[in-house]
């Protein structure tokens, strides 16, 4: 009796439940320039990306190099003096696959400024004047990772 109590309890406790979904990394870059400085950046507002890769599921291609991926910029701090940093936090992705289906991507972007900390060692007192840097996603140099979800059916 008491060996199959341990039994089953070791069987709840210890053995991992099963993964019914598989995360396929996306790789998605900016087409233009974005960045903090523009006055016209506010929260709510979509981010265009575009895929840096082919993705395929199954050995078949599922979303093309260069599909629009859609999101949404959830928080933009602008810089400020005392070397705050600007940043930019974007979440809400959504790609168009080759058979024309709209699906979600997980995962954020996020990026931030510079806050100068290698200057305001040697400067303590004059730090408060100094700004912080500008968020920006430069094109073909800023590239993030998104992840798409596959159910088994599709696997």
């Amino acid at each position: 009796m008491l060996k199959k109590l341990l039994l089953i309890l070791y069987l709840v406790f210890f053995i991992q439940p099963c993964a019914f979904t598989k995360e396929i990394p996306v790789k998605v870059e900016t087409l233009l320039k974005i960045s903090t400085s523009n006055v016209n950046l506010h929260e709510g507002d979509n981010l265009s990306l575009a895929v840096a890769e082919d993705v395929f599921l199954n050995s078949k291609l599922y979303i093309k190099k260069d599909a629009s991926v859609d999101g949404v910029i959830t928080s933009l701090i602008d810089n400020g003096f005392t070397c705050q940093e600007a940043s930019i936090y974007a979440e809400n992705f959504r790609v168009k696959t080759i058979l024309g289906d709209v699906v979600k991507l997980k995962g954020i972007v996020y990026v931030k400024g510079r806050n100068h900390w290698m200057l305001t060692q040697f400067l303590p007192l004059i730090y408060i004047l100094i700004r912080g840097g500008e968020a920006q996603m430069l094109p073909s140099q800023d590239i993030f990772t998104l992840y798409l979800e596959a159910n088994n059916e599709d696997l």
